[in-house]
């Protein structure tokens, strides 16, 4: 058992338009506001500093992020944040179920990294994946036969090749199952279950301003004609992508202001109609998520999390 514990997040609110990375920056019709973590539990006092991998919960209304190793719960609008796990390990990525009631997540409290699951309010823990081999965790969501599964992707067959695979496997256990046979990161399938979406490139995503053959690009595979197709061919990092709708991707990419900012752009698009969201100059996004509906992104930059509505962006 855990003692409850709580923070208070004020989370940068952006309506409409780019983000600033400022600390209150007009844009237009919308501003946003930046607010650092304070933190009321007993063992930890000051500011929250640094909190990392958010991810939203379906309707967007819920945030579970990552803060010294342990994950916290908060409404996306800010305020009371509540522990939910506590642990001598790390808990670091997570996602939530389609239907907002569970939440998977990384940890390696039993050895190396695997994937777990809980409730929603951080009880009935339990293990999914039981290897010897990190799991990066990307999605949770529902195969084509409406059955619960994580996406991930790792090194977990010793290739010649020096680069992960991506997989999936059912939340209540069993052999994991490549999604495709390509080398491959950060797979997540799309909402009518027609694609799969994924990174190929092997350079090192924080690795900034790298320009080579190892670098990131966007890929598709059609599930039903088993064929792949490169969305993005710039020479630099354009990384975790994730759908905002069954046309629509989000990734982040280096290729304009020097720094990590996030993108969009429909799927039936040349690259060059790739919108720019956020404005970012001093320093990168480090990891984002978006709700299930299309509606919301929560991006972590530094020792900030953001609120981007997606509907006033457009």
């Amino acid at each position: 058992m855990y003692r409850t514990a709580s923070l208070y997040l004020g989370l940068a609110l952006v309506l409409a338009g780019c983000v600033q990375a400022t600390d209150q920056k007009s844009m237009g019709d919308s501003s946003q506001r930046r607010v650092k973590l304070a933190t009321v539990d007993e063992l930890s006092t000051g500011n929250v500093d640094l909190p990392r991998f958010p991810s939203l919960s379906p309707d967007g209304s819920q945030i579970v992020f990552s803060w010294r190793g342990d994950l916290w719960k908060v409404s996306s609008k800010g305020g009371l944040a509540i522990r939910l796990t506590r642990h001598d390990g790390d808990d670091l990525r997570s996602a939530w179920s389609p239907d907002g009631k569970r939440i998977a997540f990384e940890s390696n409290r039993n050895g190396y990294r695997n994937i777990h699951v809980m409730d929603v309010d951080g009880t009935d823990v339990r293990m999914v994946t039981d290897i010897d081999r990190t799991c990066v965790l990307t999605d949770y969501t529902l195969n084509a036969d409406g059955e619960e599964i994580v996406t991930f992707d790792g090194y977990l067959e010793g290739d010649n090749y020096d680069s992960p695979r991506p997989y999936y496997c059912s939340i209540d256990g069993g052999g994991l199952i490549r999604v495709h046979h390509a080398f491959g990161s950060h797979p997540t399938l799309s909402p009518d279950g027609s694609a799969i979406a994924f990174i190929r490139g092997n350079s090192r995503a924080t690795r900034r301003h790298y320009r080579g053959p190892n670098d990131r690009d966007v890929w598709l595979l059609d599930t039903n004609k088993d064929t792949f197709k490169q969305l993005t061919a710039w020479e630099g990092n354009d990384d975790q992508v994730r759908w905002a709708n069954a046309n629509t991707l989000l990734y982040i990419s280096d290729r304009e202001l020097d720094c990590m900012n996030l993108y969009r752009r429909a799927v039936d698009r040349s690259e060059g109609r790739a919108e720019r969201l956020t404005s970012f100059d001093d320093t990168d996004i480090f990891s984002y998520d978006v709700s299930a509906n299309g509606s919301t992104v929560v991006a972590n930059a530094w020792d900030t999390l953001y609120v981007i509505d997606l509907h006033a962006s457009k």
